[in-house]
């Protein structure tokens, strides 16, 4: 049996096994390395890709297409590659001439998480923070968002949702008078 994976390009396999080898030689180059049949479960009539070391720009439709000669048979399945960032570091920056400010960072998310910030009753203080939003090598985002604070003793925190029903991270950063910093 010849089982073709790919995405866009029926030419460009994501993963072919053809003549009882895989065709290495002819597959798409950002998956060299990456793509697995199993023998056995092709035996069984099991076409299942694995795919290792998944990249966010790995998401998106999949289609299979198998012959044994006289029968074929297609398929499509979407791959949606997701991640939880690290758990956001807060910290505090104030240049010379400047108001305070504190600033929340985390990496590694996919896709774009929702930032809240809070302050020490727990009201959304979102509407005066800024955020920017980068993108890595492999399509993963790194959040940087900061927020103007009056020289005042006060308890702050940045939260990090994902869209996507997972885990939140939080971090929380208690500033006295005098500024000395203690982090939860």
């Amino acid at each position: 049996m010849d089982v073709r994976w790919y995405r866009k390009k029926f030419k460009i396999p994501v993963h072919l096994y053809e003549d009882r080898r895989d065709r290495t030689d002819v597959q798409d180059s950002d998956y060299r390395g990456r793509t697995a049949l199993s023998r056995f479960e092709l035996q069984e009539g099991i076409l299942s890709l694995e795919l290792k070391n998944l990249r966010h720009t790995d998401s998106g439709v999949y289609s299979c297409f198998a012959t044994d000669g006289f029968w074929y048979g297609q398929g499509k399945t979407e791959l949606i590659v997701r991640a939880l960032g690290t758990q956001p570091s807060v910290s505090m920056d104030s240049s010379q001439g400047e108001q305070t400010r504190l600033v929340c960072r985390s990496e590694g998310w996919s896709p774009e998480p929702e930032v809240i910030w809070r302050d020490r009753d727990g009201n959304d203080v979102t509407s005066l923070s800024n955020t920017t939003v980068q993108s890595d090598s492999q399509g993963f985002l790194s959040v940087s968002s900061y927020i103007k604070i009056k020289q005042q003793s006060s308890v702050f925190s940045c939260l990090l949702r994902s869209k996507t029903p997972k885990p939140d991270w939080e971090s929380k950063l208690h500033i006295s008078s005098e500024y000395h910093i203690f982090v939860d």
